[in-house]
């Protein structure tokens, strides 16, 4: 499957792994960035992540921002950064939409039509009351196990 994780899912893990410590698999390639998140690490190896520059800077934005920055520790971003390196698929985003009621978020959807991804996952209700979008099914991060783990 074809997975976008919206930034306010890392934004949220960030937080919680800067309070709790960040947790790394022996070869030191996967983060615990919090306990709720524990299915979006995992799934990583049977999904493929999509992220965009539009996804990369927003999330840097946010990590940067004056709420955010003292939150969040240099360790848990460096191990963010890395794992979105290593393991998500840069899409060159070429579409324009303007289909979500809060126009921020319409970068994702562009995301999701050039990504062709089969789902987002938000904790964005803009997004989630969407429900679908195009091929794209929008569903929040608790219901992530009702994903197929297949490529």
């Amino acid at each position: 499957m074809r997975i976008i994780v919206d930034v306010n899912i890392w934004i949220r893990g960030l937080v919680n792994a800067s309070k709790t410590g960040v947790r790394l698999a022996e070869d030191g390639s996967v983060i615990q960035l919090s306990p709720f998140q524990d299915y979006v690490m995992d799934s990583l190896d049977s999904h493929t992540l999509l992220v965009s520059v539009a996804l990369y800077k927003e999330l840097r934005d946010k990590i940067e921002g004056p709420r955010l920055h003292k939150k969040i520790t240099s360790e848990a971003i460096d191990k963010l950064f890395n794992i979105l390196k290593s393991k998500a698929t840069m899409i060159a985003v070429t579409s324009v939409v303007k289909g979500c009621r809060d126009d921020k978020d319409d970068y994702l959807l562009a995301l999701a039509i050039d990504g062709e991804a089969d789902y987002l996952i938000s904790n964005d209700d803009d997004l989630l009351d969407m429900k679908r979008y195009g091929d794209t099914i929008i569903r929040n991060v608790t219901d992530m196990h009702l994903i197929p783990k297949s490529n």
